[in-house]
């Protein structure tokens, strides 16, 4: 169909840009819901079409291939960790605070997000430049949490021996949450990201705040 004539040129571009971000938002929807259910290799641009909407050739019209969609992917996912981190800090003046907030969002992205659940343990399918910047990016977000807990442990707020070792293990056990939790159980993400935060900041000697009443 052509554009009215009675639409001025930037509309008509405004349309086509909506029109554009409606497609890209539907084929990663679609790449995720695939890749998480045939895994990588599994997946065929012809069905991730299909599933999306559109023709292959409007998939490959925003990415050249598979493997640089599921980059797109996890990188996203990654930036919505370091997101997570930022705001912690932006909003909170208090180290522990900050923890809490970051763990909260850690647990809940890994728990709401199918796309937390993408990235096996040896970084599969990523390789060279890609998996390079990814560790870099996982490793700037771990260093960011740290920080929090180095500063708290000089302020007296945690009791923790050895803070890298303690994030690490919180983070992986944050991050695996995935692997058990069922959006249709008997508990909310949020809930049971607030009970496994509270947990796991006992072990940094920080008492939890009183649960909510139900």
């Amino acid at each position: 169909m052509r554009d009215s004539p009675m639409r001025g040129p930037h509309e008509r571009g405004g349309l086509r840009g909506n029109s554009r971000v409606a497609a890209s938002a539907a084929i990663l929807k679609a790449a995720v819901e695939l890749f998480a259910e045939q895994g990588f290799e599994g997946a065929s641009i012809r069905e991730l079409a299909a599933r999306a909407g559109c023709s292959p050739a409007s998939v490959y019209h925003h990415h050249r291939n598979k493997y640089e969609l599921f980059v797109t992917i996890i990188e996203a996912s990654m930036m919505l960790h370091l997101a997570g981190l930022r705001a912690a800090l932006a909003a909170h003046d208090n180290p522990v605070d900050q923890l809490r907030a970051v763990l909260t969002d850690h647990l809940r992205l890994h728990m709401e997000r199918p796309e937390f659940r993408l990235l096996r343990n040896d970084f599969y399918p990523l390789r060279g430049e890609e998996r390079r910047r990814f560790i870099e990016e996982r490793d700037e977000y771990e260093r960011g949490v740290r920080a929090i807990v180095v500063r708290a442990k000089e302020l007296g707020l945690v009791d923790v021996e050895d803070p890298k070792l303690a994030v690490m293990v919180t983070l992986d056990g944050c991050t695996r949450v995935d692997n058990w939790y069922r959006p249709d159980g008997r508990l909310s993400s949020a809930e049971i990201a607030r009970r496994i935060t509270d947990f796991l900041l006992a072990g940094f000697g920080i008492r939890p705040r009183s649960a909510p009443p139900p």
